[in-house]
């Protein structure tokens, strides 16, 4: 309600507080229930901003009163000050799907960009501030470009590899390898409901790669697999 008193709770210094700016469907997640009873296990507390609920109470609200800047948020029909908490994690918020399948469709990018700029105001405001899976840092680490270039300095064996829109230098490689190349995205698919695997680059394919000038790809040789490892690295630990 409009009209009704702004009730902003405020947590004792004592008493660490994580805000996780992520989804509601996380909340179900088994994995995700294992990490908060974790936290709350050691004393701490997190509040979750749904931003995909944001057509329903979660509001995201910058003000200057006075002089006064105050970046603030709306949990679960309750405002509390983004100073107020300790920690900060960032867990890939997405809006609702009626805002990403909005029409008309060039409004969406739009949409989009506001609402993502609220939040790089979050990062930029409380930046002194402890962050897990910092904004900035996430969107280094899944740049494909940086990613390689530092795996290359860092020692790691990497297989030959080509970043392109160029169709010839797609047609040489392919031929360089012996025809037996993959293709994979160089970033997350923006497609929605749709993911785009790693898939081996067929004749067919080639015969239509001129195709690639709409679209930046990478490229590697196929390398058969002996095992697959998903490994996770958080400080000195590696699980």
């Amino acid at each position: 309600n409009a009209h009704s008193p702004l009730i902003t709770p405020s947590f004792p210094e004592v008493f660490p507080v994580i805000l996780i700016i992520g989804n509601s469907a996380y909340q179900t997640l088994e994995a995700y229930g294992v990490v908060i009873r974790a936290i709350e296990s050691r004393g701490r507390r997190a509040y979750v901003f749904k931003q995909d609920q944001c057509l329903k109470g979660a509001y995201l609200s910058y003000r200057i009163t006075s002089g006064k800047p105050e970046y603030r948020l709306n949990i679960d029909g309750m405002w509390y000050a983004a100073e107020d908490f300790q920690t900060i994690w960032f867990d890939h918020p997405v809006l609702p799907q009626s805002l990403r399948r909005y029409e008309p469709a060039d409004h969406r990018r739009f949409i989009d960009k506001q609402f993502s700029t609220m939040r790089e105001g979050l990062r930029l405001l409380f930046s002194h501030k402890k962050w897990l899976n910092d904004p900035a840092n996430v969107s280094r680490a899944e740049n494909k470009l940086y990613q390689s270039s530092v795996a290359c300095a860092a020692g790691f064996e990497m297989p030959d590899t080509l970043m392109t829109s160029d169709p010839e230098e797609v047609r040489s490689f392919y031929e360089r390898h012996n025809g037996s190349i993959v293709t994979k995205m160089i970033s997350a698919s923006p497609i929605m409901d749709s993911v785009i695997f790693t898939k081996k680059v067929t004749e067919e394919q080639m015969r239509g790669i001129d195709s690639v000038r709409y679209c930046p790809s990478i490229f590697q040789p196929y390398i058969e697999k002996e095992h697959e490892l998903r490994i996770t690295v958080v400080g000195e630990k590696i699980f």
